[in-house]
């Protein structure tokens, strides 16, 4: 079974989906601390409940399993980042 496409990603939601080299996406990865600058793989701007969902699951059949809030300051109301490093996606997913 192969993994899911950000392209597949788009059809199972009404929202936005932005990725790297889209416009906007900068804008839509911002958090408020300027310190930290995270790349995900894809920013759903979610609009209602069945996006985040998808959002969940398309991380979830794309092996990206295993998400952590990160420390305060680092995230923004209503972002989930979902780690890419393979250590980090093991230990959150060891803490589901």
């Amino acid at each position: 079974m192969s993994k899911p496409s950000t392209d597949e990603l788009r059809e199972q939601v009404r929202a936005p989906v932005l990725v790297a080299g889209d416009a906007g996406y900068d804008e839509a990865r911002a958090v408020h601390n300027g310190m930290f600058d995270k790349h995900p793989k894809a920013v759903i701007l979610a609009q209602q409940v069945a996006d985040v969902i998808a959002g969940v699951n398309f991380a979830r059949e794309a092996g990206l399993v295993g998400f952590t809030l990160p420390a305060p300051g680092e995230y923004g109301v209503g972002q989930v980042f979902l780690p890419l490093n393979p250590e980090r996606r093991a230990a959150a997913a060891a803490s589901i």
